[in-house]
């Protein structure tokens, strides 16, 4: 007669143990793809930067914006160039418009054209202020996007204004 050897208790009960841990076990969650955006604006500009980027993660649940103040603009600027270098760059970086050349030269930027054009945007470029469109575009490609360009523009009140034009005529 043979003999046959049953499990023992303990063995059959960890054998139980671990399928109710695979079966009551929560299902990973899928993580939320994370967007590093380094930008150098303090003050009330960086809580508006903060704010666009909390209202864009309330929006949806696939992104989430970490908007990550870096520094001043060539703070910023140097740091982007580096982690590029080191093979860590952020995903999207604030530069302030001198600095467009230096990022171009550098190798780092992924031109906003050729972002479009590999993931199959339509733009109608003409919807673009034309002088800032030129100004960040080189061959007529746009390669950076303008985040917050300014440019002065002087007001006067209506009545300085009469009485300086009636100045010079």
């Amino acid at each position: 007669m043979r003999r046959t050897r049953q499990p023992s208790t303990s063995a059959a009960a960890a054998l139980v143990l671990l399928g109710a841990v695979f079966v009551l076990a929560p299902a990973p969650a899928l993580a939320k793809t994370e967007i590093h955006f380094w930008h150098a604006m303090t003050g009330v500009l960086g809580e508006r930067v903060n704010e666009i980027a909390s209202k864009f993660n309330a929006t949806q649940s696939d992104y989430e914006v970490k908007a990550i103040y870096k520094g001043d603009y060539t703070t910023t600027l140097n740091a982007a160039v580096a982690a590029y270098r080191a093979k860590q760059p952020p995903h999207v970086v604030q530069v302030f418009e001198v600095g467009t050349q230096t990022m171009l030269s550098s190798g780092a930027v992924y031109p906003v054209y050729q972002l479009v054009k590999d993931n199959g945007v339509s733009i109608d470029w003409n919807d673009l202020i034309g002088p800032v469109k030129s100004y960040y575009s080189t061959a007529g490609n746009l390669s950076s996007m303008a985040f917050n360009s300014s440019t002065a523009s002087p007001s006067w009140p209506s009545m300085a204004c009469q009485k300086w034009i009636s100045v010079l005529a």
